[in-house]
């Protein structure tokens, strides 16, 4: 039975360390290389950034999530390419925690970004 518990509270930790830190996918479906793409949340938290993304090509990272001051607010993307920057706020975290488990975000020649959230 002791046995059992540990088990049980081994799982929980994992499952629960996954739930937020959320998996982003970004897809570059332009023709230009992108200098820069931050994914930010909360303010005081570290983004996630890729760097140099080349056309067409596909990036993936997970979103740490912090709760400090636990606030709730919106999801920042910014893609920077050369003296560029295009912005879109999406999606929604709660006392700090996101509502998502992935994020994808895609990139077009028309400096578009789009988002689909699981």
């Amino acid at each position: 039975m002791k046995n059992f518990i540990i088990y049980l509270i081994f799982i929980i930790t994992l499952v629960s360390c996954n739930r937020f830190n959320n998996k982003v996918i970004f897809e570059n479906n332009s023709d230009k290389k992108l200098d820069s793409v931050l994914v930010i949340g909360n303010p005081l938290c570290r983004p996630l950034a890729f760097y140099n993304v080349k056309p067409n090509e596909i990036e993936k990272g997970k979103l740490l999530n912090c709760t400090q001051k636990g606030n709730d607010g919106s999801y920042r993307i910014k893609v920077y390419s050369k003296d560029t920057l295009i912005e879109k706020v999406t999606g929604y975290y709660t006392n700090g925690y996101p509502i998502f488990s992935e994020m994808t975000i895609s990139f077009d020649n028309n400096k578009i970004i789009r988002i689909k959230e699981k």
